[in-house]
């Protein structure tokens, strides 16, 4: 019975990490739903946008307005379209053919690094190929040529660099560095809708090339203002996962998107995410009726079943092509500012909503609220670039001083920032802990960092189905929820373990980025010196057990449970039967 039962057990374990090593996953997981539709939304809302695109009433999250859509009429109605603004969607391939796209199409901002060829068309041996043609319609379908929807930016200049296979592929280190570098004087925005498995049990991110191809891109590309990387964060909360752990999404170089539903809500597939710096929308649950986001797609059709949170990064790209058409000499710094100072928290639900002592609202699901087009393009019209960026650095745990969290415990360290040792920083931006660690379960640790505001940041939660992790190596984990704050005073850190086994904190260093002077520019919109301690002080650990872990294990007990039954069934069949000879 105990040998059937660890049968069980480890066929579970082969099968589950059997997906650990599949690579680069598409940020779309769930079913595709093309023929449904809602009917339940309230349609009284009418734009005075009419275009001649069939599917354009479907295009909810353009449309819909009273605050609850990404506000790019508004946008439109500048006078801002995307025209002069090159992005480039890295992923399987875009479909040049597809007649909505061809009109706008850029050979200069494509290449297929698979097959190394100037022609990006995906392989349509492999029908989950998709994706890169439906994140290029929402950046850019062409408008008014009765044809699918309209693109964000619809007369922006789109481009495809095809460097996955597949939504599992793995593509080397040097691909996806040329990928992210590619033609990045021409090049002004890169989206990515892909990143390390989402299943809970993965650390992992870009290698060092195409670590380097992003730190030259942000020094070196547009001239020198800088390449603008959008990432889409992972779907991986329903296996508890953390987007601190993709080294993609938490690069402070790259601009995080994460997603909420038609309703405003966190979507069940949503992570935990304290580098996210903004939202849009996309799906949820057919269950509640939500509707997609409606794009192109291979085949030269049109599809409204574009879910997850890979949407994200290209209506984010879409957005970030009005607002550099608006002022084209924007800093990949600036960019992250404006959005930061017009996302807004107003239409999106979270229990976790808190207020910054800088006065920001944010959320470890949603970043600093929902992307406003409209409002970035008024603000990035008149934006003065922010001054020098600088660094302070404070070892918290040296590697000879080794600390130990013992089990179903918590470790507590404090540290000042003074003028001795942070210097030239009065208003943050990123805030980055490396940490590395040794366990026997990488999974069971947490991580909370609070400001000397008392703003609290968790930037790892507890990942239950981590267990075969054994340790961080210098993990750059990064939070932007002490944004535009002061960082002199006293800071602490909190490390909780869940688990059974001690964890081992060999290193732990505070890296603080900001600005000496303040940002602000006179901007009568944005808050400045408030706080919401309330709000802060109610936030808690986020200790929980997914419900997917919890029906995994259920599952298994349940089978383990019908095994004993049986086999004591036939030993009492075997017994009654002895007795009747």
């Amino acid at each position: 019975m105990f040998r059937i039962a660890i049968i069980i057990c480890v066929l579970y374990s082969a099968t589950t990490r059997a997906n650990e090593f599949i690579g680069r996953t598409s940020r779309n997981y769930i079913a595709s739903r093309d023929s449904w539709s809602s009917t339940r939304h309230d349609d009284s809302f009418r734009n005075e946008y009419t275009f001649s695109d069939p599917e354009w009433e479907k295009m909810w999250h353009l449309n819909r307005g009273q605050g609850q859509d990404m506000n790019v009429i508004e946008a439109w109605n500048e006078g801002f379209t995307g025209k002069g603004v090159v992005v480039s969607i890295l992923d399987d391939g875009l479909e040049i053919s597809h007649p909505d796209l061809s009109k706008n199409y850029d050979p200069l901002a494509s290449y297929d690094y698979v097959s190394n060829d100037p022609d990006p068309t995906p392989d349509y041996s492999d029908s989950s190929n998709y994706q890169g043609t439906r994140c290029a319609g929402v950046v850019a379908a062409e408008a008014n040529n009765s044809i699918c929807g309209v693109g964000i930016a619809y007369e922006a200049s789109i481009g495809g660099i095809r460097m996955l296979n597949s939504m599992n592929s793995t593509p080397l280190d040097k691909v996806e560095a040329a990928s992210l570098s590619h033609n990045n004087q021409h090049i002004d925005i890169y989206s990515a809708s892909w990143g390390p498995d989402d299943y809970g049990r993965t650390v992992d991110g870009p290698g060092e090339l195409a670590r380097n191809a992003i730190f030259h891109g942000v020094n070196k590309g547009r001239g020198g203002l800088g390449s603008i990387f959008v990432w889409a964060s992972g779907t991986g909360g329903r296996w508890g996962d953390n987007c601190n752990c993709d080294g993609y999404v938490n690069s402070m170089y790259t601009i995080s998107i994460s997603t909420a539903s038609e309703r405003g809500t966190v979507p069940w597939y949503a992570e935990h995410c304290s580098p996210s710096l903004a939202t849009t929308y996309s799906s949820d649950s057919w269950k509640a009726n939500d509707r997609n986001i409606t794009t192109t797609t291979i085949g030269e059709k049109c599809t409204s079943s574009f879910d997850g949170t890979s949407p994200a990064a290209p209506i984010a790209a879409g957005i970030l092509a009005l607002t550099l058409q608006a002022n084209p000499t924007l800093t990949w710094r600036d960019v992250q500012h404006i959005i930061v100072r017009t996302s807004r928290s107003a239409p999106l639900t979270s229990q976790d909503w808190a207020t910054n002592g800088a006065g920001l609202r944010y959320s470890n699901f949603f970043g600093f609220g929902l992307m406003d087009a409209g409002a970035m393009v008024k603000l990035a019209r008149r934006w003065i670039s922010v001054s020098e960026r600088f660094v302070c650095q404070v070892p918290v745990i040296r590697i000879d001083s080794e600390e130990t969290i013992a089990r179903y415990g918590t470790l507590r360290r404090k540290f000042k920032l003074e003028g001795l040792n942070c210097p030239n920083v009065g208003h943050l931006e990123h805030v980055q802990l490396i940490v590395s660690t040794r366990s026997n379960q990488r999974g069971n640790l947490g991580m909370v960092i609070i400001s000397p505001s008392g703003t609290i940041s968790t930037v790892l939660t507890p990942r239950p189905r981590d267990i075969f992790g054994k340790s961080f190596i210098n993990w750059p984990f990064m939070t932007v929820h002490f944004w535009g704050e002061n960082p002199i005073g006293t800071w602490t850190l909190e490390f909780q373990n869940n688990g059974t086994f001690n964890q081992i904190l060999s290193n732990v260093t505070f890296l603080g980025y900001g600005t000496l002077s303040n940002p602000n520019q006179g901007d009568s919109n944005f808050p400045s010196g408030l706080s919401n301690r309330d709000e802060i002080q109610d936030e808690k650990w986020p200790f929980y057990i997914s419900f997917w872990t919890i029906l995994e294990f259920s599952i298994i007990v349940f089978i383990i449970w019908q095994v004993v039954k049986w086999i004591g069934a036939r030993r009492n069949e075997n017994k009654f039967t002895k007795v009747q000879m």
